[in-house]
């Protein structure tokens, strides 16, 4: 191998060695300087703030029926396995009341509270089957009552 040759790869490796970290380093900078609101306009990942001509009751049944298609079928709740893709529709609805469940009604925003926690309850990988079979019968019971009244009202 001549001189210049050996010179070029080190001046590669080098490259290849250097690289990583001055983008490491660029990423670390700028994750601890996010930018401001006065920057301009929030990233396209971010959710729409709620309008407050927003139907509460549509967004909420919605998200019952989103998670209902991983649900066992209603009386065979004892036979749900609550892995983390159930837990995760559940905790979609919840979090789908904590952000939307005041445009619900005022008369139903109680049964929207009950909602949330009993999806929250249903969601926590750290209570017993058993408990989260209860909150998961204790939800439906709650979603069926809630989906009436919306829809009771035309909206959901």
């Amino acid at each position: 191998m001549s001189l210049s040759h050996r010179s070029w790869i080190a001046r590669i490796l080098t490259g290849c060695l250097v690289l990583p970290a001055v983008l490491t380093i660029t990423g670390c900078s700028e994750a601890s300087n996010p930018p401001s609101a006065a920057s301009g306009p929030a990233p396209a990942t971010a959710s729409p703030t709620p309008s407050p001509t927003e139907d509460g009751c549509a967004r909420v049944v919605s998200a019952i029926g989103f998670a209902e298609f991983l649900l066992q079928p209603k009386g065979k709740e004892d036979q749900q396995v609550f892995d983390n893709a159930v837990r995760g529709r559940l905790a979609y609805v919840e979090g789908t009341v904590v952000r939307f469940g005041r445009y619900l009604p005022a008369d139903l925003r109680p049964l929207g509270e009950t909602l949330r926690d009993e999806a929250k309850r249903g969601a926590n990988a750290h209570i017993s089957q058993a408990e989260q079979v209860t909150a998961l019968r204790e939800y439906r019971k709650t979603a069926d009552e809630l989906i009436a009244a919306c829809r009771s009202r035309g909206s959901g």
